[in-house]
């Protein structure tokens, strides 16, 4: 299975000095699961004490169109700011895309975006139905979009509820769906933004000959074991913006409304054999980096090291890493698990564990 990796459970153990980062270019794709001609946003982040001198350069792609919006300054700190760059993403074919890195000249450095994937897929029939809004009947559709592939038991998969709306409504608020699942770990879908600023990011399409709006709730699932698995039915909390005339009167009010959500069942694939020699549960792409409090440490204390996983993969149920060396010669407490850094409805991030160990030779 090419692209992915079965961790067995290690640590290296090492005492490390804190770095001052270096500027990074990151993408930020508002939604990875398009309709046809569905419009998204990608945006691009630099941290810096100093304005890039040119643009990025946007990547060559055969199927995908990308628009230049601007670039906007967001305020980071006294000493840095965020500068960003806007683009719409475009396709009108269906399957799997790449979005290959973009590039940028910054202080003698070559940056690089990550890769990003896009979905691009019409609309299922199933997805359609009608909705009450304030007395009249309107056409929405609402889906649970996944990747076409199939995935393995322990995989976690970026995922989206994707609600459409005819765009006569303005979008009020938007914040959670709440779905069912058996036999998957989900983070709870919501809007909280993977674009670096509060907005919500509004898609824009032509569906059924008229014009609409999309709205992406994200999270992440997991398989908690092979074969079939769910995640739905539910319900997507919305607020709309809608205008009524009365007594000759016309007015705009608050419209919320619970869209239904369809189940979306799949087969999950057991784990290609054999299994790694200490393996447990880390199934993606991950670096472990193991750092040491020594600061006045005296003989025979005990040690507080914090064990730093940086990754794609099943961060939210990954397991502590084990201790390795020789195990009988220090004396392990149980590790605890820090809240996470990164969204919780991305595959990407970081999770940490604190945990104290010491010789055994030290007597309670």
């Amino acid at each position: 299975m090419q692209g992915r990796v079965f961790l067995p459970a290690l640590v290296i153990l090492t005492c490390a000095q804190p770095v001052h980062a270096a500027p990074e270019l990151k993408a930020w794709l508002g939604s990875a699961y398009t309709v046809p001609g569905e419009e998204t946003e990608l945006w691009l982040t630099v941290t810096s004490d100093t304005r890039p001198a040119m643009q990025p350069v946007v990547p060559e792609t055969e199927h995908i169109t990308f628009k230049f919006l601007g670039d906007p300054i967001l305020p980071n700190s006294t000493r840095e700011r965020t500068y960003t760059y806007r683009y719409t993403v475009l396709s009108y074919k269906e399957g799997p895309h790449v979005i290959p890195p973009f590039s940028m000249e910054h202080k003698g450095i070559t940056l690089r975006t990550q890769a990003l994937k896009l979905h691009v897929a019409s609309l299922p029939d199933h997805a359609w139905f009608e909705q009450d809004v304030h007395g009249e009947k309107y056409l929405f559709a609402s889906q649970i979009c996944l990747p076409g592939r199939t995935r393995f038991e322990g995989e976690t998969t970026p995922a989206e509820v994707k609600v459409y709306l005819p765009a006569r409504f303005k979008i009020d608020k938007a914040t959670i769906a709440e779905l069912e699942h058996e036999g998957v770990a989900a983070e709870r879908f919501d809007i909280s933004n993977l674009i670096p600023r509060n907005d919500i990011l509004i898609t824009t399409t032509r569906l059924k000959q008229q014009d609409y709006l999309g709205v992406a709730y994200r999270s992440t699932i997991t398989p908690l074991h092979d074969g079939m698995v769910s995640i739905g039915p539910g319900q997507a909390r919305l607020t709309l913006q809608t205008r009524i005339s009365q007594r000759g009167f016309t007015s705009t009010v608050p419209v919320p409304l619970d869209l239904p959500v369809r189940k979306h069942a799949f087969t999950a694939r057991p784990l290609p054999g054999p299994v790694p020699a200490g393996f447990r549960n880390a199934v993606g792409r991950f670096i472990l980096a193991v750092r040491a409090d020594t600061t006045g440490l005296r003989e025979e204390e005990p040690i507080s090291i914090q064990l730093t996983v940086t990754g794609t993969g099943n961060l939210d149920t990954l397991a502590p890493p084990e201790l390795a060396g020789n195990p009988p010669d220090w004396k392990s407490y149980p590790p605890h698990r820090l809240p996470r850094q990164g969204a919780r409805h991305d595959a990407s991030g970081v999770t940490t564990f604190s945990q104290v160990i010491r010789p055994n030779g030290l007597q309670n």
